[in-house]
């Protein structure tokens, strides 16, 4: 399925993706001004779930930009829920990072999948942005959505 411009938004499976408030601290702690490579950032739940962990970030390489934005490369997002299931995965090659606004862009290609694998949304160039308990995200280009029925479902609905 090809798309023109489509904007998704997401509940709060993505609502989660918390990386972009609660670990900006983590974050910058951890690239202090220089160049990193291959660091993971994680964030927990609050009590009474503070042992579980809410938000995974894995990216290869990290650089400062000016503005307190951060150039990142090889970015993974995972999401959680209170009970450690994987809900959602992000990943992209290269993106914008502004850890104290919470948003991020690209020209890059994003790929964003459910934990459970039964839907897939992929394009070229976005913009996320945090806000509250939602999580928008615009797909300008060559998007595909893919969703799939559950396994055994005989009915041709979702």
């Amino acid at each position: 399925m090809n798309s023109g411009p489509a904007t998704w938004r997401l509940t709060a499976a993505l609502a989660v993706f918390a990386w972009t408030v609660h670990a900006e601290d983590n974050l910058l702690s951890t690239i202090k001004g220089l160049h990193t490579k291959n660091f993971t950032s994680e964030t927990y739940f609050e009590p009474p779930n503070e042992q579980q962990v809410k938000t995974r970030l894995n990216c290869a390489e990290a650089s400062p930009l000016p503005g307190g934005l951060l150039d990142l490369s090889g970015v993974t997002i995972e999401l959680f829920d209170a009970k450690g299931k994987l809900e959602s995965v992000v990943e992209t090659p290269r993106c914008t990072f502004a850890p104290l606004e919470g948003w991020a862009r690209s020209p890059s290609h994003v790929e964003i999948r459910s934990g459970d694998r039964r839907s897939h949304h992929e394009g070229d160039g976005f913009w996320l942005r945090q806000t509250n308990a939602l999580l928008s995200i615009s797909i300008s280009n060559n998007v595909h959505t893919v969703i799939q029925k559950p396994a055994g479902s005989a009915d041709a609905s979702l």
